[in-house]
């Protein structure tokens, strides 16, 4: 077959010829005697074309038309047989991949790195575009991993350049599977990044831009579903449901798990669908745990001894209710009884916080009688031993029962003084009382505004004046005031 005739219908005998036809044959053997090298590759690229469009539309089911074809033809002339054949079998893998025919997609690639793509891709323009040889081999090495059909070839060719994108291809793929959305993000940032300087070189009319394009998009799809489940805050709702099975509030910890469930659906995360299994399975584990422990608990019959220790507290029997506690630990921990366990603690806390109601309350009881005594400083004391211990075990009504004897104390000390001086700092007041001088300001001024006390108060020198006279002729009524506060205040306690 002449050459000329086929450089000028090249483009219908692509169209036309099968690969099992007899004009295949022809240009078979055309190539084959041909001694011009040149002649040779245009043979050998015709052939070429020939036998892809013939996989277009035999394994893709596509009819190519003329504009395709064409532009196949631009690239052999424009840039050579190696890289039309690295073009067409770059798209060959790619197809193989999404039907999942690993051992094809191998073969291609094999064929791919033996035609040294650093130099052939885009027409030897060589590290100018190493990023795109990187791209498409890094994402076909990550993805025959998983298979164990990575070529050896390929292995080695990554091996020699690990820097480049192939790395940050697999990073973003791989910390995304595993829900590490943080390291996610960055390393489809830097594929994005990568990308773009790749177009930015392109020639407009150069082959290979629109898949740049489509790929640019998908990266920055990728990112904003990153970012929306970044939102979702997808491992503090794992974390929830971790502790309400603690808790065992398993229908809670259910529904949770649904919601999880749908944003996996949404957004393809593969990977949190094993998590969901693992999750939902020990939500199961543990419910059946909990009615087997109901059933042993109800056969030992641990809710009677509870009563038990209940009634025990009441009666202020701490020590008979510790011993009975500790037996019931003791059961809990032989049959591994977790709800028992738990409530064993608690118990145990409760314990602790009734003994202490009641030595404090005795304290209290000790800090009226130093009070009314005149022995402030030894009632302050105790007042302080008090809110210590109060403080430390979150006594709320014990710590409230500090500041209104602290009040009295104050009350009683300003009383005192306000007959027997007529000015007085409030840091002498504090030392009278031993009372912080924090304390002291504020009831000052409730005296004053109640006329508990005939005084006024000065905020710039922290000094109080009292009206002696007046404190003096009405101190019946203001004693009488005060002792009717005090029985008050105390009843409350």
């Amino acid at each position: 077959m002449n050459i000329n005739l086929i450089k000028s219908k090249q483009i219908s005998l692509i169209m036309k010829i099968d690969k099992s036809s007899s004009k295949y044959n022809e240009l078979l053997e055309s190539m084959e005697k041909e001694t011009d090298p040149e002649l040779k590759k245009r043979f050998e690229s015709l052939l070429l074309m020939i036998e892809y469009h013939n996989f277009h539309r035999v394994s893709r089911k596509i009819d190519v038309k003329k504009d395709k074809i064409k532009k196949w033809v631009d690239i052999y002339d424009k840039y050579g047989l190696n890289t039309l054949k690295a073009d067409f079998w770059y798209n060959k893998a790619t197809f193989y991949r999404g039907k999942k025919q690993f051992d094809k997609e191998t073969e291609v690639l094999e064929k791919v790195i033996d035609l040294q793509p650093i130099d052939c891709f885009f027409g030897g323009s060589g590290k100018r575009y190493l990023t795109f040889t990187y791209l498409f081999l890094g994402l076909a090495y990550f993805e025959l991993k998983k298979y164990d059909k990575v070529p050896l070839n390929l292995e080695k060719f990554l091996e020699e350049y690990p820097q480049q994108i192939g790395n940050y291809t697999q990073l973003s793929i791989s910390y995304r599977e595993t829900l590490n959305f943080s390291k996610a993000m960055y390393y489809f940032k830097k594929r994005l990044e990568i990308v773009s300087k790749i177009i930015e070189e392109f020639d407009k009319e150069s082959f290979g831009l629109e898949n740049w394009l489509k790929e640019k998009s998908k990266i920055q799809k990728e990112i904003e579903i990153i970012k929306k489940i970044k939102q979702l805050k997808i491992h503090k709702k794992l974390k929830t449901i971790d502790i309400l099975t603690e808790k065992r509030r398993f229908q809670e910890a259910l529904e949770r798990l649904d919601e999880i469930k749908r944003i996996a659906n949404d957004f393809d995360l593969k990977h949190l669908f094993d998590l969901i299994r693992i999750k939902a399975n020990a939500i199961e584990t543990e419910k059946k745990k909990e009615k087997l422990e109901e059933k042993l608990e109800k056969d030992l019959k641990i809710e009677e001894k509870f009563i038990q220790i209940d009634d025990l507290i009441e009666k202020g029997q701490f020590q008979g209710a510790i011993d009975l506690v500790n037996k019931i630990r003791i059961i809990a921990n032989q049959n591994k009884l977790k709800n028992v366990s738990l409530q064993v603690k608690k118990k145990l806390d409760v314990i602790k916080i009734e003994e202490n109601k009641i030595e404090l309350s005795l304290l209290f009881n000790e800090i009226k009688v130093l009070t009314n005594e005149g022995k402030l400083a030894q009632a302050s004391q105790k007042l302080k031993i008090i809110e210590n211990r109060a403080k430390k075990l979150n006594l709320t009504q014990i710590i409230k029962k500090v500041e209104n004897n602290r009040i009295i104390i104050i009350k009683k000390t300003i009383l005192d003084l306000s007959i027997k001086f007529t000015r007085l700092q409030v840091a002498e007041i504090s030392e009278e009382s031993h009372i912080d001088q924090n304390f002291i300001v504020n009831t000052i001024k409730d005296m004053i505004k109640n006329k508990e006390i005939y005084a006024k108060y000065f905020d710039s020198t922290q000094a109080v004046a009292f009206d002696q006279q007046s404190n003096l002729k009405e101190i019946d009524r203001l004693m009488t005031t005060y002792e009717e506060w005090e029985k008050k205040e105390y009843d409350k306690l």
